[in-house]
């Protein structure tokens, strides 16, 4: 799972010109601009919604240090909200 998520990340940052990253890397690696880290990160939110607990998107966005955000906890963000949704999804079949 983690894997697909770095790949689709990847493919995302190609998408917006930027550099490959890997686990190790922290997303300033990639190199985006500024309109480029606001759309990848928010496509991969589209995907992943790790920021629903937020009140607002612009919030989340605010919250973010990306020159300090590493890939490995993106991902962690986007594996949390995968099995989140998961559970709920169980919570409510169960009821």
């Amino acid at each position: 799972m983690k894997q697909e998520i770095l790949d689709r990340l990847n493919e995302i940052i190609d998408d917006e010109k930027g550099v490959p990253v890997t686990m190790k890397s922290k997303f300033s690696d990639a190199e985006l601009d500024s309109l480029g880290t606001v759309l990848t990160l928010a496509t991969l939110e589209a995907e992943y919604p790790f920021w629903k607990d937020v009140p607002s998107t612009e919030d989340a966005y605010q919250q973010i240090d990306v020159q300090n955000l590493t890939i490995r906890e993106l991902i962690r963000k986007c594996v949390s909200s995968i099995t989140t949704a998961c559970m709920e999804q169980s919570k409510e079949t169960a009821t």
